[in-house]
């Protein structure tokens, strides 16, 4: 059985999906990307997919 703070933080995050628009994407391994990096340096670097999420992001 499922914890109600967890169904309750499910459907916060399916409305925040909803709300949102965006596009589904589905990034595989060896997929280039540009990833932001917060610290000092550059604010964009290339990288590559090493081991795909199993959660789909909307971007």
């Amino acid at each position: 059985m499922e914890c109600p703070i967890y169904i309750a933080v499910r459907a916060s995050q399916q409305k925040q999906i909803e709300y949102s628009g965006g596009v589904l994407r589905e990034l595989n391994e060896g997929d280039t990307v540009w990833m932001r990096n917060y610290a000092s340096g550059d604010k964009w670097s290339k990288g590559e997919i090493q081991e795909p999420s199993s959660h789909p992001r909307r971007h």
